[in-house]
């Protein structure tokens, strides 16, 4: 009898160290005032659903943006979405890149921009293919003829597929076919994910494609989501949005990694940018609660936030500034901000749209 009552007593404190948990991780009762909003307005075009990442190239003043609808399928996966390309200074609103030689529907997640320095530009998207997981890399090409002449698109490199592909979300490219990848989880979509958000463990992983073979760089990572390189190409931060942190971590030639700094932040980071001058810029949710339930229906808000940051003489994040913040009243769920110029632009996992905001 001692033995039973002992076990319900010790269940019901496990259930309730897990409640507490959930609720100091999930922050249901957060209060977001708004900041930095003044003058913001969204800018919509037709498919522009789901702006869940961006990449402003800062030599050409032109913003790639990855869209997909993530609502409606029901099937793990985003509805077949597109790339937009803008230009706010020549144009009002996005159009959609023509993409050649993919071969099937494009659904996009996290894509990152990479300049050689002969000036060729390639572009990397995190493609959910029912084929299979993959990393499409992009040339980004302007000498189209006919009706294409002068007009920006997109042609098909390679598509890169590997085992160690479980669940990427962003990628963040280092040479003409080399690249980070985050893998989110450790397993698949589907009842993998709940069981490692549930029991808060550390399965997510960094992986780097040389050009001929995947490896892991970084594992034992609480949902990895945002990966960017520093301008110098010299760090790589990571988002651990489960963990409420930034791992920064040193990279070699060999794009070997180095674990430098532990950076807890008191809101949950997403992607990644870098402005013109360096400096870093990251999306995140002040609520999880709040996200996953807007995630459920359009109809329930959820709050953003955009800080600003730049690394220190020894890699590690510092000089933090919340450039803005909403309750969600004009775009929900930022999953990435940019700036270039006078134009800060933020994108939503799951909003029609972008939330432009000018910039003094």
């Amino acid at each position: 009898m001692k033995v039973r009552r002992l076990f319900w007593v010790l269940l019901a404190a496990g259930l309730s160290v897990l409640a507490f948990k959930a609720i100091r991780d999930l922050r249901p009762f957060v209060k977001t005032t708004p900041l930095g909003v003044e003058g913001c307005r969204l800018v919509q075009a037709e498919g522009l659903v789901g702006a869940e990442d961006m990449e402003f190239d800062h030599a050409t003043g032109m913003l790639y943006i990855a869209a997909a609808n993530r609502r409606s399928s029901g099937t793990g996966r985003p509805d077949p979405g597109a790339i937009f390309g803008w230009h706010p200074d020549e144009e009002a609103t996005p159009t959609k890149l023509p993409l050649q030689g993919i071969g099937e529907a494009l659904r996009p997640h996290g894509l990152g921009l990479y300049v050689h320095p002969s000036g060729e530009r390639r572009l990397f998207v995190v493609h959910h293919s029912p084929r299979g997981e993959a990393v499409v890399i992009f040339r980004i090409d302007s000498s189209g003829a006919g009706p294409l002449s002068g007009q920006k698109q997109l042609l098909q490199i390679r598509s890169v597929q590997a085992p160690q592909f479980v669940s990427p979300n962003d990628v963040a490219g280092v040479g003409l076919e080399s690249f980070y990848l985050t893998n989110d989880h450790g397993r698949r979509h589907g009842l993998g994910h709940v069981f490692e958000d549930f029991a808060l463990q550390s399965n997510a992983s960094l992986l780097y494609f040389d050009g001929t073979s995947v490896r892991t760089v970084a594992s034992g990572l609480r949902y990895a989501n945002g990966v960017q390189l520093s301008a110098d190409r010299r760090q790589v931060l990571v988002a651990e949005s489960s963990a409420y942190r930034i791992k920064t971590f040193r990279r070699d030639e060999a794009g070997n990694l180095t674990l430098l700094t532990e950076t807890p932040l008191d809101t949950t980071p997403d992607n990644f940018s870098l402005d013109e001058q360096g400096n870093f810029l990251v999306a995140a949710h002040p609520s999880p609660y709040l996200f996953l339930r807007h995630a459920t229906s359009a109809k329930q808000h959820a709050p953003s936030d955009v800080l600003r940051f730049s690394l220190s003489a020894e890699g590690s994040p510092h000089a933090f500034q919340t450039l803005l913040r909403d309750p969600g009243e004009r775009l929900s769920a930022s999953s990435v901000a940019v700036a270039h110029g006078r134009h800060l632009v933020i994108g939503g996992v799951f909003d029609r749209g972008v939330l432009y905001c000018p910039r003094n």
